[in-house]
């Protein structure tokens, strides 16, 4: 699968309930289950906020020649949501194997055909997978330059990124349309597909921009990481102005940085970011020189063992699958994101205290060759670099 249609199907009779991917989850050996992803109105706005109660779903499965059975969902609401108007949840259906597809009922009549169905995909966490370095890019929106996003592939290539997934957002009305990537972006994309080194998962996404926090990063976190599980060793989630960067001599690729941090009792990895600073004429990012001299250890970004994880947030790992895995904090002299954006004060950020930033030298050269290589077959415009 190089490409897909992300879909959010509403369940009638609820409100405003929206239902988009099922998993089979095996991996817990007592009970195995179908986890449903989801959003609805944040539990603060409504209607069935305190002293009601929210609803409560229902899993129907159907095999042929066996009566159909009905299973009361537990949901899981997601902490992160800042206080939008929607915010996801996870329901769980407890089953005893594999079930090909799953029907969402809003009450227990299990004749009812109001529901909505959908696929469920078995994920496989024991497997060794073929992929170590996986990264998850959440909706691309807006102005997206074409030379940016190359830019990104490639040092996550150099770094040793073996993968992407990349959400595409797909405003569903004349106003959100306008908040679409320009066909120039896309094509790049779809350059990138067609080597299969990116997947695009068009995120159809039902509402307003603002309904749900950042066009629904956090729904797309969740559908990335579990569509992950099995499929990759690493994972690693940030926006297309972050790069993790190690910072220790003796590595230069991710993979090499995992393997000294990674003793197998974590479930994932904090990185600290640093501001890197902006070229005046915003362009190309790999004649920046400078960073902040702070880190950050609030703005993180995180790289997980994706079959350990069942909640992710933003800057942070929400909850662990087992609580015997653990979240550790990876020492800045070890790693750290380098966020291409004008420093930002908050969260007690020294903005006027900059540094040299040498790391990136061992890679300017060849990050530099890839762009304008990749550029140049493309026809967009080529980078010179600024000295």
């Amino acid at each position: 699968m190089t490409s897909e249609n992300v879909q959010f199907y509403k369940l009638n009779g609820s409100g405003d309930i929206y239902l988009y991917s099922a998993f089979f989850d095996p991996r817990k050996q007592s009970q195995h289950c179908v986890r449903i992803l989801g959003m609805w109105p944040n539990a603060r706005k409504a209607k069935w906020a305190a002293p009601s109660v929210p609803p409560t779903l229902y899993c129907r499965f159907s095999k042929p020649h066996n009566k159909p059975k009905l299973v009361k969902g537990a949901i899981y609401e997601f902490n992160e949501h800042h206080n939008a108007r929607f915010s996801g949840f996870i329901l769980t259906c407890n089953v005893s194997s594999h079930p090909e597809n799953v029907t969402v009922l809003r009450s227990s009549h299990i004749e009812d055909d109001e529901g909505v169905q959908l696929s469920v995909i078995p994920l496989v966490p024991h497997l060794n997978p073929s992929v170590n370095m996986t990264l998850c890019i959440p909706p691309l929106f807006g102005a997206v330059k074409p030379e940016r996003l190359v830019e990104f592939i490639e040092l996550n290539l150099i770094l040793g990124a073996q993968k992407f997934d990349f959400y595409i957002y797909e405003g569903q009305d004349m106003d959100e349309k306008g908040k679409n990537i320009s066909a120039e972006t896309l094509r790049v994309l779809k350059y990138y597909s067609k080597k299969k080194i990116a997947r695009l998962h068009y995120w159809f996404f039902p509402l307003k921009s603002r309904s749900m926090w950042y066009f629904g990063q956090v729904a797309s976190l969740h559908d990335c990481l579990y569509k992950n599980i099995g499929r990759t060793k690493y994972l690693s989630f940030h926006d297309i102005d972050e790069f993790v960067i190690p910072i220790q001599k003796n590595m230069s690729t991710l993979q090499e940085m995992m393997a000294k941090i990674d003793d197998g009792k974590h479930c994932g990895y904090q990185i600290k970011m640093t501001y890197m600073q902006v070229p005046k004429n915003k362009e190309p990012l790999l004649s920046s020189e400078k960073r902040t001299a702070d880190v950050s250890s609030v703005r993180t970004k995180c790289i997980v063992r994706p079959e350990r994880i069942f909640e992710m947030g933003i800057h942070h790992i929400s909850k662990q699958n087992e609580e015997r895995f653990t979240s550790v904090m990876v020492p800045g002299v070890v790693a750290l994101v380098y966020h291409y954006r004008t420093c930002s004060p908050k969260y007690k950020f020294n903005c006027r205290v900059f540094s040299k930033e040498s790391v990136l030298e061992k890679y300017r050269q060849k990050w530099f060759d890839n762009t304008n290589a990749v550029l140049s077959e493309l026809g967009l415009r080529r980078y010179f670099l600024i000295e």
